[in-house]
């Protein structure tokens, strides 16, 4: 994971497009105590939705977006 200052990513973002192709995470610092302000991470390693909840009649009015550790169920929800 790579630290950058707001200055040096507004400077070097071609570094940054680098560093996100090689699967490495850029965290953005701000301030005089370089407080993390952001991090950017590559799409890779993004959770994938899982569409398997069924929406009933609003199957094609909607669509729903379940994270990994969701853990209730279609009839609870």
């Amino acid at each position: 994971m790579k630290t950058m200052a707001t200055a040096d990513f507004k400077a070097n973002f071609s570094s940054v497009v680098d560093e996100l192709k090689r699967g490495n995470k850029v965290v953005i610092s701000y301030g005089r105590k370089k407080e993390p302000l952001a991090t950017i991470i590559p799409q890779s390693q993004l959770d994938k939705p899982d569409y398997s909840v069924q929406l009933g009649d609003l199957e094609k009015n909607a669509w729903t977006y379940k994270l990994k550790d969701f853990d209730m169920s279609a009839d609870e929800l």
